[in-house]
């Protein structure tokens, strides 16, 4: 991918080229601002599926074909209404062009807009760009400088903002000390002013410890105390239940094909010096009683991101972004599980709708931290890169044939936020639940015991040892254990449990 120049492959497609793309926009008549004029990269009349005769021009474009909307929600409009988006040759000095000239009911306004063709014969990359309705107007910027005298600074203490502690705010005072009062030299501990400096510097020290407390504090997202967390919520009317169990999502990798992960299957948190946290997966203890199962597959182990283009914007996923593109196609027919009520096998892809998924970017350069983000899929679609004439290994493909590509989108409440490399970016696929805990079965019998069900234990005390899956029944209404029964107690369990 490294040294790819998207806009040059596409300029310089074998005849006749697949696809185009958006050159520029022009709003033709500044002082009117209705109409616009789209200039393509490639005329769209000379591609293999032209997306309008040349001989038929001028002539009205399809429906739906562009859409324009303001990239801020705009100041006073949205998304201007187009009334007629119509295919002409226009002259140039270069020699005639195909534009899209489109009219508007009302201009825009001063904020950014995002004009997009939604055509697949406009390459993706280039299929939309950002223009201002009002590039034409006059502007009363003066960019000559001012001359006018500034005002003379006062003198004003320096402060040393990364003050934090007792030491720094000791020598935080000495310097000013010493900067504004040079006659005093004193520093031993006994002199006034000394140990006036160092009342103030510990009363530093602590309300800076306050602070950091309290800041921290007043934020669900960063508070550590839980009595705090539960202030945070009685503030909203909600009083959350302590008892839930710790929980998580992990990464799984499988060694070779696929598998269910069935919940209740235990997994260990390892840690230094102390024993493992004991796990399970799964979201509750009733994931494992209905035996809920999460399917994985080796090839969902990590997934390869396709950038787009060899440029920074297109190396990069955004802030905010909320989508990605993936090399090859997920999921396909063979990954998925035979006979599994889930899977359509006319639209395999939308097994991953809903699906948790995890970006993880480790960066080449040990200074640059390393960054996980968990998005929930919402949006699969399998396509091609026109433009990308390799195979899924990155070698040139003999046929010529582009390479297959996944494109996949979340919802925008978990955007990007921080800019991923996708280079160094990969996709887990195998994501599935954990809760922390183990589950232990014990058993009790209700009743005498049948004359074929065996004896678990001797005594009652010793029953919490015993492991057996049987289904207690009520008989006579007393409670036994294999030592004998005893109908003046009221049923329980017959020992300890854990």
């Amino acid at each position: 991918m490294a040294g790819f120049d998207r806009r040059a492959a596409l300029c310089e497609q074998p005849a006749p080229p697949r696809v185009t793309g958006i050159d520029f926009v022009q709003v033709v008549d500044p002082h009117d601002q209705h109409v616009l004029q789209v200039f393509f990269l490639i005329d769209p009349d000379t591609l293999v599926a032209p997306m309008v005769a040349t001989a038929a021009m001028p002539t009205d474009a399809a429906p739906g074909l562009v859409s324009i909307v303001s990239t801020s929600g705009g100041e006073s409009i949205v998304s201007p209404h187009i009334v007629r988006q119509t295919w002409e040759s226009q002259a140039t000095p270069a020699g005639p062009r195909t534009v899209l000239e489109i009219e508007v009911a009302e201009p825009g306004d001063f904020s950014i807009y995002r004009l997009t063709i939604n055509d697949a014969r406009v390459d993706r990359w280039f299929n939309n760009v950002a223009f201002s309705f009002k590039q034409g107007c006059p502007s009363d910027l003066d960019c000559e400088p001012t001359s006018e005298c500034p005002e003379e600074d006062m003198p004003e203490p320096r402060i040393d903002y990364l003050a934090r502690d007792f030491t720094s705010f000791n020598n935080a005072l000495l310097d000013f000390g010493a900067e504004n009062w040079p006659q005093w030299r004193e520093r031993i501990p006994a002199d006034a002013g000394v140990m006036l400096m160092e009342v103030f510097s510990a009363l530093g020290d602590e309300f800076s410890y306050i602070q950091d407390r309290y800041a921290r504090e007043a934020y669900l997202a960063t508070a550590t105390e839980g009595r705090s967390r539960r202030g945070l919520a009685r503030l909203v009317d909600y009083r959350p239940d302590p008892g839930r169990s710790a929980s998580t999502l992990l990464a799984v990798t499988v060694a070779a094909g696929g598998a269910f992960a069935t919940a209740g299957l235990r997994v260990w948190a390892l840690r230094e010096s102390t024993p493992p946290i004991v796990f399970e997966l799964g979201t509750s203890v009733a994931d494992r009683l209905v035996g809920r199962h999460y399917w994985v597959h080796v090839d969902w182990n990590a997934i390869a991101l396709h950038p787009l283009d060899d440029t920074e914007a297109g190396r990069c996923l955004a802030v905010g972004a909320t989508e990605a593109y993936l090399r090859g196609h997920v999921p396909i027919l063979a990954q998925l599980p035979a006979a599994d009520p889930d899977v359509d096998p006319a639209n395999p892809s939308r097994y991953w709708i809903g699906k948790w998924v995890a970006l993880r970017s480790t960066a080449k350069d040990p200074s640059l931290p390393s960054r996980r983000w968990l998005v929930r899929i919402t949006a699969v679609e399998q396509t091609n890169d026109p433009l990308f004439l390799v195979d899924a290994n990155g070698n040139p493909d003999p046929a010529g044939n582009p390479l297959d590509i996944t494109r996949i989108g979340w919802d925008a409440a978990q955007a990007l936020p921080f800019e991923l490399c996708q280079d160094e970016t990969e996709l887990l696929g195998n994501i599935v639940p954990a809760i922390a805990g183990a589950s232990v079965s014990e058993i009790f019998r209700i009743g005498p015991p049948g004359a074929n069900e065996p004896v678990v234990a001797s005594d009652c005390r010793a029953r919490s040892s015993a492991r057996a899956s049987t289904t207690p029944t009520m008989a006579g209404g007393g409670w036994c254990c294999a030592g004998g029964c005893a109908r003046a107690r009221p049923p329980g369990w017959a020992g300890s449990t854990r």
